[in-house]
């Protein structure tokens, strides 16, 4: 015998508490029957994963913040440089950003994959058999992640507790994102991970702009990419300027709020 079952009820969270319980009792009263139900589709699962999204959406967002501001202070253009070879050849390459073209899971792989700056050549090699290279020099050719090269003395918080959440949350995402069974708790267990990400993460951009910012000269030639912190009526960005004696030319003080100049500057060259 086949029972073809549609029960339906009003989207609020009180209703759906109840609506839970109620195919619960059916399961368990078909289970015991020897029977068995196949849901075609579960509007419970879908409404907490609907609700999970947006903080999902966030705290993704808020890691790339993290990660483009400080970089775009301290390397300019050349931040890309930064980002891991293994992890930037899995992007899909479409957009002027590299950061957009890494999934979730990549993005955890920007802060804790280990590389090395330079390749260990036979000149390094020469050099470090005739004691001719600095320990600075020398560090260059270790493999680390960028965690322990530049946030993790801005970040108050342990590499291993932040990887952990990310993972995990990257499990809750994949259940929003591929439309698997997705629960009341899950729900909460993504509220409580990206509120215990947030906490770190929130202060370390807040000290971001406190960093000492050199001039950095921007090509004339660059093409501006629209975004929040351009002006779209007047074209203007939101820069402070100030003169520069030594070359006469105006020097742009960053804030690490213009990375759509950067990138722009990195995709020009």
């Amino acid at each position: 015998m086949i029972i073809d079952l549609t029960i339906c009820s009003p989207s609020n969270e009180k209703d759906i508490e109840n609506f839970s319980k109620l195919l619960r009792e059916i399961k368990i009263l078909v289970t015991n029957n020897q029977g068995h139900i196949t849901p075609v589709f579960d509007g419970v699962s879908a409404f907490y994963a609907e609700k999970a999204y947006p903080y999902i959406h966030y705290i993704e967002n808020i890691m790339r913040q993290l990660f483009a501001k400080f970089l775009l202070i301290k390397f300019g253009p050349k931040w890309v440089e930064s980002i891991p070879k293994d992890v930037i050849s899995k992007g899909k390459g479409q957009t002027t950003n590299p950061l957009y073209d890494l999934d979730f899971i990549q993005i955890n792989g920007l802060f804790f994959n280990e590389y090395a700056i330079k390749e260990a050549d036979s000149n390094f090699l020469i050099s470090l058999k005739n004691n001719k290279l600095k320990d600075k020099n020398i560090e260059d050719y270790i493999p680390q992640s960028n965690w322990i090269r530049y946030f993790q003395p801005i970040v108050e918080c342990d590499a291993a507790y932040l990887k952990k959440r990310w993972e995990k949350l990257y499990s809750q995402r994949n259940k929003v994102a591929h439309n698997k069974l997705f629960t009341k708790d899950d729900f909460d267990e993504v509220k409580i991970i990206t509120s215990e990400i947030k906490k770190h993460l929130l202060p370390a951009i807040a000290k971001i702009v406190k960093i000492q910012i050199p001039d950095t000269p921007i090509p004339a030639t660059v093409k501006v990419i629209p975004s929040e912190l351009m002006d779209l009526n007047s074209g203007t960005t939101h820069t402070i300027a100030k003169e520069d004696s030594s070359n006469g030319a105006a020097g742009i003080v960053l804030l690490g709020l213009l990375g759509a100049l950067f990138v722009a500057a990195a995709s020009d060259n």
